[in-house]
């Protein structure tokens, strides 16, 4: 019987030390589960580290832009012609590619699509960059020109349907109804600026079709070699996320301009009741 509980007793004690956590397995498993919160903590630190990074190459990009636009807006303010004023505001958010660092464009451009590094990887010498700024920029005088139609058709047929070009109320009356003083342009300036963005739209065109014919040409003799599709898309995607904030602001504008005209209209007619 002392045998039996000997054992019994040498039973429990295995048994105990089984349950009993190994102060070795502990440290193990709490190094394990912290370095996994490290790493969390490393993917959520570089995903934030470069988004701030993607947005402040992107405000660089304008930084000189701004500068010399709002030089400019002074200047014309000056001069006492403010009719487009309103409507220069928004080029302060157009990007400028031929003034952003090589390490800020290139890095923007590596960011535009996946694989985008192995066209970093063939811009190697300062011509071929010079070259893709070059059609960045064309690419980017496009895309700014087709956002600013729709905004000055509307201009147009806002004022062909009223009949009222640039319709103004006193300062003391849009005080008063918590309304804009004036809307839209004058009929000549919005008929000249129409034709103006239809000319410099048509030869952006034109120049940027002429990149695209020679950029065929050009990495032909590239090392590494990229494909021009590839190198067009990347382009084009780079310049549409940059443009996220000017489409923004032209959305802005025709709604702004579709209120203030319905502001404008519901106040007459109570007026006429």
């Amino acid at each position: 019987q002392n045998v039996q509980n000997n054992q019994h007793r040498t039973g429990l004690e295995n048994k105990r030390k089984r349950q009993e956590p190994n102060e070795d397995d502990i440290q193990v498993s709490r190094s394990f589960s912290q370095l996994s919160i490290s790493q969390r903590n490393l993917k959520k630190t570089k995903s934030t580290i470069g988004n701030n990074s993607s947005n402040k190459e992107i405000s660089n990009v304008v930084t000189d832009t701004n500068e010399k636009l709002q030089q400019q807006q002074q200047q014309k303010k000056q001069e006492g012609d403010n009719d487009l004023l309103p409507t220069n505001y928004v080029q302060q958010f157009k990007p400028c590619y031929l003034k952003v660092s090589d390490k800020i464009f290139t890095r923007m451009l590596s960011n535009s699509i996946e694989d985008g590094n192995k066209i970093v990887q063939c811009l190697n010498t300062n011509e071929k960059l010079q070259f893709v700024r070059q059609m960045a920029e064309k690419t980017n005088n496009l895309y700014y020109f087709d956002l600013q139609r729709p905004l000055w058709q509307d201009y147009f047929d806002l004022g062909m349907k009223e009949n009222k070009w640039a319709p103004r109320v006193s300062k003391s009356f849009a005080k008063q109804h918590h309304t804009c003083r004036t809307y839209g342009f004058r009929k000549h300036i919005v008929e000249q600026r129409l034709q103006t963005i239809t000319q410099q739209f048509q030869r952006t065109i034109n120049e940027l079709q002429q990149y695209i014919l020679q950029s065929e040409q050009n990495v032909k003799h590239w090392q590494p070699y990229i494909h021009p599709a590839i190198l067009s898309n990347a382009i084009h995607e780079c310049v549409k996320s940059a443009q996220q904030r000017l489409r923004q602001e032209f959305d802005y504008k025709k709604k702004m301009l579709a209120l203030d005209s319905n502001d404008h209209s519901l106040i007459t007619k109570f007026y006429d009741l």
